[in-house]
């Protein structure tokens, strides 16, 4: 295509390009073989035609019906209707404004030719102005504004661009809608970016493309990677950056630096730190604003973080500053959380209580009891030499309820045992499992230092045995079903010793 600029633009260095102090002469028929060589002579650029008939190209100053050229056509100033060249289409070459007030080339600003209409072309359509219609050619180029369709393997607007669909799209300003392997728009897209590679400088309503970034505001993004420097409603990806505020994202990372409602995903991280606060300075007077904190709804995946505040997390692994609802995982740790549900938890606001104890079953005992303020869990291990040797793995939870007295509290909890011979541990073939559901008081007798003791209810579940020697004292008073699956109920005590870390 540049060798055929280039044969264009030599050529018409020697037509006069300005159209002097009058009208545009007009001639309805134009028929040229290759600039200067036509019926308009060297005069061409100050003529408007209404049909013009190129052998190999052709030189107008304006046109408005029908122009056919087998290499170019070329326009000083405007054209309109319908340009089909076998290479390229220029319109805008000039420097004023054509024919439109007595052309006036000597007064005003230099303002480019425009194209109104349909440009049919192998290789390109160029417009140095505005054009309204459609362009399709290998490559589109419009100077000022697009307010048309581009159909093309590449597609240029300057200010705007209507409609672009093509292999690459580019508008230096706003885009309404652009379907390419790459769509490029410097700022705003009013309806949609459909690519391999979707880039908006502003606001851009969809995105769906494998690469999809935005300098601005987002509703959705669809695609393998999704970037949103402000805020985004919807993205759905492999990964998902938000500057700003979300409202859902969905992906195998998801990553937000304000807040968002949901996140589902692999990694989620939320960086929504409350904002630091403001100070006004009123001569003897100071006034402190901290701006409200920002926070989130839920997170749901492998591994979930929370800079500030969040409303529930569920994953593998949770951290978070400030929790309002719970925490469920295997991992939680946050600063402050009423409800972490799983084996461990480091809440610093919570609890994290080491328990050894002595009952009787398992005969001794010990327990990591972790969690929020006033709900923990229990990760049990218990040892009970009976006439065989027992091991206990347990898993419960429980309530804890400080008292008035703050050295006095009450823990009511759930604990199941799963049990098995010293020299079995690991085999977890059929039933062997005890239920204990315990009330157990402690007294602080010592900073962080505390004796326990309590009474719990057992239930024996087995198809190996009937539970009768599970007790290591055989007088407690049992109730029992036996049969393909035994039953077996018991009171039961404790006494022991716990140590608080937080």
């Amino acid at each position: 295509m540049v060798a055929v600029l280039v044969a264009v633009i030599v050529p018409l260095s020697s037509v006069s390009a300005s159209c002097g102090s009058g009208m545009l002469a007009h001639h309805p028929i134009s028929l040229s073989l290759f600039p200067p060589i036509s019926t308009n002579g060297s005069q061409s650029g100050d003529v408007s035609t209404n049909f013009s008939l190129n052998i190999l190209g052709g030189y107008v100053g304006e046109l408005r019906g029908l122009e056919l050229g087998t290499l170019f056509n070329v326009e000083a100033y405007d054209a309109s209707w319908l340009q089909l060249a076998g290479g390229v289409n220029v319109v805008g070459v000039g420097s004023s404004c054509g024919g439109r007030e007595g052309c006036g080339c000597s007064s005003g600003p230099r303002q480019w030719g425009d194209f109104t209409g349909l440009q049919l072309a192998g290789l390109g359509n160029i417009v140095m102005g505005d054009a309204r219609g459609v362009q399709l050619a290998a490559v589109n180029i419009v100077k000022g504004e697009a307010s048309s369709v581009q159909l093309g393997v590449g597609n240029y607007g300057g200010n705007w661009a209507t409609i672009q669909l093509g292999g690459a799209n580019l508008s230096w300003g706003g885009a309404g809608f652009q379907l390419g392997a790459v769509d490029f728009a410097r700022e705003e897209v009013v309806a949609a970016q459909i690519g391999g590679v979707n880039i908006a400088g502003g606001d851009v309503p969809v995105q769906l493309g494998v690469l999809n970034a935005t300098g601005g505001n987002a509703a959705a993004q669809f695609g393998g990677i999704n970037a949103a420097r402000h805020n985004t409603n919807f993205t759905l990806g492999g990964v998902n950056f938000g500057g700003g505020d979300n409202e859902v994202a969905l992906g195998g990372i998801n990553f937000v630096r304000g807040s968002s409602k949901l996140q589902f995903g692999g990694i989620n991280v939320l960086g929504n730190q409350d904002e630091a606060a403001t100070v006004s300075d009123y001569g003897c007077l100071q006034y402190s604003d901290r701006a409200e904190a920002k926070s989130s709804g839920l997170q749901v995946g492998v591994l979930n973080g929370a800079g500030g505040s969040t409303g529930a997390q569920i994953g593998a692994i949770n951290i978070a500053d400030q929790v309002r609802a719970f925490q469920f995982g295997a991992f939680n740790f946050a600063r402050e959380n009423d409800i972490a549900i799983g084996p461990l938890n480091v809440i610093l606001n919570g609890q994290f209580r080491v328990h050894v104890f002595a009952s009787e079953a398992p005969l001794a005992g010990f327990e990591l009891k972790t969690g929020g303020r006033y709900f923990y869990n229990v990760l049990s291990f218990g040892y009970h030499p009976t006439d065989t040797a027992r091991v206990m793995l347990g898993y419960g939870v429980g309530g804890h309820f400080p008292c008035v007295c703050p050295k006095f509290f009450v823990d009511a909890d759930l604990v199941g045992y799963r049990v098995n011979p010293m020299d079995d541990m690991m085999n977890m073939d059929g039933m062997s499992y005890l239920a204990k559901v315990r009330a157990t008081a402690g007294w602080e007798i010592a900073p962080r230092f505390s004796i326990t003791g309590g009474l719990a209810a057992n239930v024996w579940i087995s198809d190996k045995e009937d539970g009768a020697s599970v007790p290591f004292l055989s007088v407690i008073p049992m109730y029992k079903m036996t049969g393909s699956t035994n039953i077996a109920v018991w009171p039961g005590a404790s006494v022991g010793l716990e140590f608080r870390v937080i």
